[in-house]
């Protein structure tokens, strides 16, 4: 009987002591032991990880927001020619606003129209540009500032042109429709120097013929 009692109290040591001892889990019916002990000890599988693995690359990252650059310009040279030209020319018009008396350039504004127009000429032997535009541009303002006296509306329009022309690479037709869009609007009449409108109206006049007068031929 003491033999007994001594081996019992071995085995419960050896268990307490034991560092794979477990606590006791209740069973649930129609459960196993062995389903639970993997829904408990699940690690993450080899799929898992190379999911986080590819989800914290620096360049997979959803949350990267992809920014476009702006096109470079092919010839960096030209481009910086024309924007240093329609830069001093807003520079220039930035001084004539002196020199309006009664929405009039005075004589004493020639100065400032004379180095515009210079500007002018350097800007139309200019290659920047898509094919003939930038010339065209030039050739239509040149047709509104050139032999006239300049009032409030010749500087509004340079002013609303180069603002706008400084700030864009591309100067194609839609820059010329622009240019003409801004003459409009202040209103400068954009066929000045032109030989001729594109729509000429003819007027005739009808008159009766009589039977007896001989002297009347056709109608004119």
């Amino acid at each position: 009987m003491a033999e007994q009692r001594s081996l019992v109290n071995s085995v419960c040591r050896a268990d307490v002591l034991s560092p794979t001892c477990h606590e006791a889990e209740p069973i649930v019916k129609g459960e196993p032991a062995s389903g639970r002990e993997q829904e408990t000890g699940r690690t993450l599988s080899e799929p898992s990880i190379l999911k986080i693995a590819a989800f914290g690359s620096k360049g997979d990252s959803p949350t990267r927001s992809h920014v476009t650059r702006p096109e470079v310009p092919k010839d960096v040279a030209t481009y910086r020619a024309f924007r240093r030209l329609c830069d001093n020319i807003v520079k220039e018009l930035g001084r004539i606003g002196a020199f309006l008396i009664k929405d009039k350039v005075s004589d004493e504004g020639a100065e400032v129209v004379a180095e515009i127009e210079a500007l002018l000429e350097e800007l139309y032997t200019c290659p920047h540009g898509q094919g003939e535009s930038l010339k065209r541009v030039v050739v239509a303002v040149q047709s509104q500032v050139n032999n006239t006296v300049w009032d409030r509306r010749h500087i509004e329009f340079l002013r609303d042109l180069f603002f706008f022309l400084r700030v864009r690479y591309l100067v194609d037709e839609a820059a010329v429709d622009t240019c003409y869009d801004f003459m409009k609007a202040r209103g400068l009449d954009p066929f000045r120097g032109t030989i001729c409108e594109p729509r000429v109206t003819k007027r005739y006049r009808i008159e009766e013929v009589l039977e007896h007068d001989k002297s009347s031929g056709t109608i004119s």
